[in-house]
């Protein structure tokens, strides 16, 4: 007579499969983590008063490649923040002739603090 394969085994074959697929997803590379950058752009004014120069607002532009990636509006202490994934990255404003571009590194799991200050001042 033969004997069936026991149920037994084949539930602990099925077991073991299914963690050898578990552990492959686990170990396969995934996207870089993400990370930040943040900091303040100044604005591109002369003399102001402080309440003045707290109202006006700033248009931060990130990019990377020389794509555009996005951007954000920024008002108060011009703090602005972008939550990114890892890679290399240029900031700026378009504030005039008195901003430059800054390029920044964004590592996993970090926040790069880059400020964007105003040579027009």
């Amino acid at each position: 007579m033969i004997r069936p394969f026991p149920r037994t085994r084949q539930c602990r074959l099925a077991i073991v499969c299914l963690f050898g697929l578990l552990l492959a997803q686990c170990s396969q590379s995934s996207s870089p983590a993400d990370g930040a950058i943040a900091g303040v752009a100044s604005p591109c004014v002369g003399a102001i008063a402080s309440a003045g120069y707290h109202g006006l607002s700033v248009t931060v532009y990130l990019s990377q490649g020389g794509r555009a990636v996005t951007h954000q509006t920024v008002r108060g202490t011009h703090t602005y923040r972008f939550d990114v994934p890892a890679g290399h990255y240029v900031i700026a404003t378009h504030e005039g002739d008195g901003s430059k571009p800054v390029p920044v590194v964004v590592r996993s799991e970090q926040t790069t603090h880059a400020n964007i200050p105003s040579y027009c001042m």
